[in-house]
């Protein structure tokens, strides 16, 4: 459940005492201390990838594309537990940004790779196609106007290896696949399991986490196996807000000093000024993962796999002050309120298929996949200002649902030393945006008279319409839409001798809507010795406009900066196809296109160490993004605004061109023989990555069309570290382990409102080091305890000095000063790559059976 703000003090003091424990009985099918080939494959490079290649499995280091392999026992070393924040720490081209106080993305983050945009990364488990999540990120963050993959619904305890390929793969495996591929590979273990109980906390005595999971694996007849995952995760928010200096009910200004009136000077003075909430949303979920297969025959094989998931969230937006007529009815918030957004998140996945041996050199693949994705907005703690009293204070807001139906056919001939993929396949996706009840989004036309006598707002003021902080779904925004889409694909692959392996692939894809796409891709492995090979690859892509770009749309308040202040719009998102923007002359929504090609090298220099160096270039064409705020400059464009409740309006739109150049460097060394009586390893990575606009849209039909603002190519080239540095060095035995790892986060720009890159509006965060650490102890029994550190010297953000709000100093009647200060926002809540949580510590049980 989501606990209010009391509850969650209450069980925060009465858990203190346990938080230092952080049981964590870990879904790993092997111990850290006692790594299995797999995971040691994993650390050496010679793991087995499916990613990259359609045709025959090969291993990280002789891929001729760069690809990234980690195993369990990595992913249980880093202390995090939710799945995005495992691979930022473990994957330096990737990242997980954190917002606050941005409606939907709070509690969904964005997640990238090679610094481009979160729809860009094709998501697979295990080598199929993963659905996408119902949410666009609409506010100013990270991603915005894109609709990525829920990373997070994937549970860390029900996988085996996670795989990222950091190459273009839209000749491989369709659209979305520009920037790279992640692929989840499943555990598959037929007999061993693990259970967990996890608790963690911050230095600051917030934000604490239980998680408990359990993973089983049992066979299926004489070779077939079933493996379950269950986990629960329970995470309490944090707060980092500062204080509020400015009037909550009656005030005014004396010799430049706003003075609180003597007759509600108490209850200023009184007044919690810590009243926002910014920081991680309180997140409780379930999920539930299997994998499957068996055998029908000698030729046959039936595989199956899926999942469900669901979370409950909370998080807060703006708060409403007393004297906020048109925001704030006194009859049910006398001290005004802060309005909180509790989303439902629920995810389902299921696939399914057979695998043939139709003869020594050909096998196939045929298989069905369903993925549902649905996103449920209820607003809490708030009110409809325009119904009056009578006014809910909870509201079902509506909802998001995106579902997917895939079926697929591929084939592998391989004879000597070539191969053949090739394959045929069909998708389907349906968008519904399903309004919600008429209290969340009604104008009842209250007119408030019970208001505070502050100024702007004097005397009776119109009620605002819809629901605080979200304006619900109405039916005017209603969507169901579907699309189809059919492909076909081949890929040739050629080991020429032992140095050479060549590859060259080519897909065709139609789409509904915008028509057909071809797409292709070779590349090349050169072995010139054991202790040195070199690679390249050349390929074009593209990404279709997802469902949500292309049909949603509503209303809702967005803070944005307009001269030096914070202040509320009520920002209309309207469809892409709707006859406003026809005739605004905004185009109809085409898909993007890429080039890119990189080339590197893989060097063995010695006995156990591993270095691959990959530069990487892609030129994208027609982004697609959420265009600026557009004013009502013509009486229709007013009309279409008031009938939508908005103040401005805003559209998807093929927006800019841009280029990205980058490096990956990634190091892993082995100590021949061992240390003491343990094995000791050490790994590096290293990512540089460059995005930057490079061409602009044309000019609106009408004066006044600002359709990409300085915020949103900030956004694309800024907001992001154009730098990502781990170092880690692993020591175990039989019995003790211990983990380091040293993290750090480079540069990265954040601006507000105009843009101009004065001190005002635009701020550089400097590089920061993390340091994660983490001790362990294995009993003979199996169990194992482990005690830890994430940001173990708790380093924080810069502190932040733009796009502030609610900043200022207060006086009492005979002209005392109440509190003064810069704003609520200490961290940038636009863009904080590691948060801004601070130091988090846990213990951690694991026991294996």
């Amino acid at each position: 459940m989501i606990m209010t703000t009391s509850h969650k003090r209450g069980a925060l003091l009465g858990a203190t005492a346990m938080s230092i424990l952080f049981l964590t009985f870990q879904a790993n099918a092997q111990d850290s201390n006692d790594q299995d080939p797999a995971e040691e494959a994993a650390s050496t490079g010679d793991a087995i990838v499916v990613v990259g290649s359609r045709g025959r499995p090969r291993t990280v280091t002789n891929s001729p594309v760069a690809i990234d392999s980690v195993g369990a026992d990595a992913i249980a070393t880093t202390g995090a537990i939710e799945t995005g924040r495992i691979l930022q720490e473990l994957v330096p081209s990737f990242n997980f940004s954190s917002s606050s106080v941005s409606d939907g993305t709070d509690s969904l983050l964005p997640a990238t790779l090679r610094g481009l945009g979160p729809d860009q990364t094709l998501v697979l488990v295990n080598g199929h196609r993963r659905h996408k999540s119902a949410l666009v990120h609409v506010n100013t963050s990270v991603g915005r106007g894109t609709a990525g993959t829920d990373i997070n619904a994937i549970p860390a305890s029900a996988l085996r290896q996670v795989d990222v390929l950091r190459d273009g793969a839209s000749a491989l495996y369709g659209s979305d696949a520009i920037a790279g591929v992640i692929n989840f590979e499943l555990r598959n273990s037929p007999y061993e399991g693990n259970v967990v109980a996890t608790i963690g906390q911050n230095y600051e005595s917030d934000g604490l986490t239980y998680q408990a999971s359990v993973n089983k694996g049992f066979a299926l007849g004489p070779e077939g196996f079933i493996n379950l995952t269950y986990e629960y995760t329970n995470h309490e928010a944090t707060n980092r807000a500062g204080l509020s200096a400015q009037c909550q009910y009656l005030c005014s200004t004396v010799g430049g000093q706003v003075r609180a009136d003597p007759s509600t000077e108490a209850r200023e003075i009184a007044f919690d000024r810590q009243n926002f909430r910014i920081g991680d949303s309180e997140s409780e979920g379930h999920s539930i993962f299997v994998n499957m297969g068996t055998p029908l025959s000698e030729t046959v094989e039936a595989y199956a796999f899926g999942g469900w998931s669901s979370r409950r969230n909370e998080s807060a937006g703006f708060y409403r002050r007393a004297n906020q007529g048109g925001n704030t009815l006194l009859a049910l918030y006398p001290d005004g309120f802060l309005p909180l957004i509790r989303p439902k998140i629920e995810d389902f996945s299921a696939a399914g298929g057979l695998e043939f041996e139709a003869t020594d050199d050909l096998s196939i693949d045929a298989g069905l996949t369903y993925g549902t994705n649905s996103y449920t907005f209820q607003i809490a703690n708030t009110n409809n200002a325009s119904l009056g009293p009578s006014s809910p204070t909870v509201f079902d807001a509506g909802t998001l649902e995106l579902s997917e139906f895939g079926a697929n056919v591929d084939a592998v001939y391989s004879w000597s030393d070539f191969s053949a993929a090739f394959g045929v396949g069909y998708r389907t996706e349906n968008y519904q945006l399903k309004a919600g009840e008429e209290s969340s989004y009604a104008d009842g036309g209250f007119i408030n008279t019970d208001t505070f006598n502050t100024p702007p707002l004097f005397g009776p003021t119109p009620g605002g319409a819809g629901a605080q902080v979200f304006r619900g779904f109405s039916p005017d925004n209603a969507v169901d839409e579907s699309r189809d889409s059919y492909s076909a694909y081949l890929e040739l692959t050629a080991d020429l001798g032992d140095s050479i392996n060549l590859q060259a692939a080519g897909r065709y894809e139609n789409y509904d809507g915008f028509g057909s796409s071809v797409t292709g891709k070779i590349a090349g492995l050169f072995t010139f010795t054991d202790a040195v090979k070199a690679r390249g690859s050349f390929t074009t892509g593209f990404r279709a406009p997802s469902m949500q770009q292309l049909y949603f749309n509503s209303t809702s308040t967005q803070f944005v900066t307009v001269g030096g202040m914070t202040v509320a719009q009520e920002r209309g998102t309207f469809r892409n196809d709707s006859a406003l923007a026809r005739g605004l002359g905004i185009p109809e929504l085409q898909e993007e296109t890429s080039i890119s090609y990189g080339g590197g090298l893989i060097l063995e220099p010695l006995g156990g160490l591993v270095i691959t160096a990959d530069y990487y270039h892609i030129d994208i064409d027609d982004r697609i993004m959420i265009s600026g705020a557009i004013n009502p400059v013509t009486p229709e464009i007013q009309a279409a605004f008031d009938a939508a409740g908005a103040t401005q309006g805003q559209f998807f739109i093929n927006g800019v061109d841009t280029k990205t150049d980058g490096v990956d460097i990634v190091a892993a060394y082995t100590v021949p023989g061992g240390v003491g009586d343990g094995s000791l390893r050490f790994t590096s990575s290293f990512n540089f990555n460059d995005t930057s606009v490079t061409e602009l849209p044309a000019p609106g039909l009408l004066a006044g069309l600002d359709l990409v603002t300085a915020q949103d190519v900030s956004i694309i080239e800024e907001w992001q570290p154009r730098t990502r540095f781990n170092f880690g060095a692993n020591w175990n035995n039989s019995n003790w382990g211990f983990n380091v790892q040293f993290s750090q986060y480079g540069e990265y720009t954040v601006c507000e409102g105009g843009c101009t890159g004065a001190d005002t509006d635009t701020q550089t965060f400097s590089s920061k080091w993390l340091t994660d650490a983490q001790v362990d102890y294995t009993f003979d029994m199996g169990l194992k305890i482990a005690v830890g550190a994430n940001n173990l010297f708790d380093v924080y953000p810069d502190r932040n000095n733009i796009g502030q709000a609610r900043g200022g100093s207060l006086f009492d009647s005979a002209g005392n000063l109440i509190v003064e200060s810069p704003g609520v926002f200490q961290y940038s809540r636009r863009s904080a790559p590691f948060g801004f949580n601070g130091g988090h510590y846990y213990l951690r049980a694991s026991l294996r059976f």
